[in-house]
C-alpha cells in the first residue's frame, strides 16, 4: 500500500500535519541556499509551520536547536618548525641477505 501524500490523507492515517510556508517560488533547498545561516532560518520556518488539523494545534514541547560553530581558522595541523626537534634516531645494523636456495639460483 502507498503511504498517502496528501493533508487528508496522513490526517486520516492518523499522522498529524503542519505547513511549511516557504517564500513564494522557494522549496526548501532553494531557501537553504539563500538565506544565512541556513540552519537557524529553516528551524524558525518549521517552528511556525501552520497546523492542518482540526481544532487547536497540538502542544509541541520546546526543542533545543543545535547550531554548528563556524570551522576555525587555526590551522589543525602543526607546522613542522613548531614542533620539537626530536633526537635522530639511531641507524639499525644491515642484516646479511642469505643466499638463494640453490636450485633457484642454478635456474
Amino acid at each position: 500500500m502507498a503511504p498517502p501524500r496528501s493533508p487528508s490523507g496522513l490526517k486520516a492515517a492518523g499522522i498529524e500535519c503542519y505547513r511549511i510556508e516557504f517564500p513564494k517560488g522557494l522549496d526548501a533547498n532553494a531557501y537553504a541556499l539563500k538565506v544565512t545561516p541556513a540552519a537557524k532560518s529553516l528551524g524558525v520556518l518549521i517552528r511556525t509551520a501552520v497546523w492542518l488539523g482540526e481544532g487547536k494545534a497540538p502542544e509541541r514541547a520546546p526543542v533545543p536547536v543545535a547550531v554548528p560553530e563556524p570551522a576555525s581558522t587555526e590551522p589543525a595541523i602543526i607546522p613542522l618548525a613548531a614542533k620539537e626537534e626530536l633526537p635522530p634516531t639511531p641507524a639499525l645494523p644491515a642484516a646479511r641477505v642469505p643466499d638463494a636456495p640453490r636450485e633457484i639460483a642454478a635456474r
